[in-house]
């Protein structure tokens, strides 16, 4: 006698039984044996001499019931999800009109770019969390109107010649943010400086304030294509 059990408790019942002794279910595979007309349509010839019979699954104790369709003209085996598809089978689908799928693109689109943003900054914080105090003795000195003016003339050439570079600036404050200086280049209103300080001189810039004239020893890290805005990052405090 074969192994068998029930569709509904899951016990073991014999080979030939009707009814569970446990639950007692119907489990008689009299419904599966069954043949009935369908009168639907095969979905690989077209032909509606089409058959059914009645498949039971027990998936994580529930019992499903199915109709598998067999095609008696060319013997194609179908179910109802290859006929009306995914959306008529038990699994959940998010069903959105036009309008709810573009504020659905739009919603992705800013949650991938705040994303990046919010990881550049995590970035550049840890960056700027490493930075020391710079031995500025010996730098050679330059002005920000000088490569602002390079920058106009030839700003390919210039980038070359002062990215990645220590140098000390004197200049006038316009703003303190945090550990960010912005200062104003003499000759253009969209011309300016930003300075980036390291941790160790934050407590510094307390005793500067607008107008007040600043000399710092920083590296210059990028300088902009549009108003040739300059960056120094890891700035040491020149008292």
């Amino acid at each position: 006698m074969n192994v068998r059990y029930c569709f509904y408790c899951g016990k073991q019942v014999d080979d030939d039984a009707e009814e569970c002794p446990h639950c007692f279910e119907n489990i008689s595979d009299s419904e599966e044996n069954n043949k009935y007309n369908a009168f639907v349509e095969c979905i690989k010839c077209k032909s509606m001499d089409v058959e059914y019979s009645i498949v039971r699954k027990n998936k994580k104790g529930i019992v499903y019931e199915e109709q598998v369709y067999t095609c008696k003209n060319c013997g194609k085996k179908f179910k109802d999800k290859n006929r009306l598809g995914h959306s008529f089978s038990n699994k959940f689908q998010l069903i959105l009109s036009d309008k709810q799928k573009q504020i659905f693109k739009w919603l992705l689109i800013i949650f991938i770019i705040g994303f990046f943003v919010i990881q550049n900054e995590i970035k550049i914080n840890n960056e700027q969390n490493s930075w020391t105090r710079i031995d500025y003795s010996g730098l050679p000195s330059v002005t920000f109107k000088e490569i602002k003016e390079e920058a106009h003339t030839n700003l390919d050439k210039t980038r070359k010649k002062y990215v990645n570079n220590t140098y000390i600036f004197n200049t006038t404050v316009r703003e303190i943010n945090g550990r960010k200086i912005s200062t104003q280049i003499e000759d253009g209103a969209y011309s300016g400086a930003y300075i980036y300080v390291n941790n160790e001189d934050i407590e510094k810039l307390k005793s500067y304030k607008e107008g007040d004239s600043i000399t710092i020893a920083g590296t210059v890290y990028k300088i902009s294509g549009t108003y040739h805005t300059i960056y120094i990052q890891n700035a040491t405090v020149i008292e």
